[in-house]
C-alpha cells in the first residue's frame, strides 16, 4: 500500500459518495492503485473498522473519500470535471 506522504497530493471536490463510487469504479478498471476512505472507518478499533466494512454491502459503503496513486495525466482524464477543495 503507498503512503500518501511520500507522494504530491491534490485534493479534490465531490458532491457525494455516489461520484467518489463512479471514480472508485474507474480506477479499478484502470488497474490504478487506490485507497478509499469509508463511513466504517470511523468506528472503534483497526479490527472492528474491518470486519464492519466486510459485512456492510459494497452498494451500502458511503465513501468519504479515496486516494490515488498514478500518473497525473491519466488520473486527470476521469477527475478533471471536479474542482479543487479549498
Amino acid at each position: 500500500m503507498a503512503v500518501i506522504r511520500t507522494y504530491r497530493t491534490i485534493v479534490l471536490k465531490v458532491d457525494n459518495s455516489s461520484q467518489i463510487r463512479k471514480v472508485r469504479a474507474e480506477a479499478l478498471a484502470r488497474k490504478i492503485s487506490f485507497n478509499d476512505f469509508t463511513s466504517t472507518m470511523t468506528v472503534g478499533t483497526s479490527e472492528e473498522q474491518i470486519e464492519r466494512t466486510k459485512n456492510t454491502a459494497e452498494a451500502d459503503l458511503e465513501y468519504w473519500g479515496i486516494c490515488m496513486f498514478g500518473k497525473t495525466e491519466e488520473l486527470r482524464e476521469f477527475t478533471g470535471k471536479f474542482s479543487l477543495f479549498q
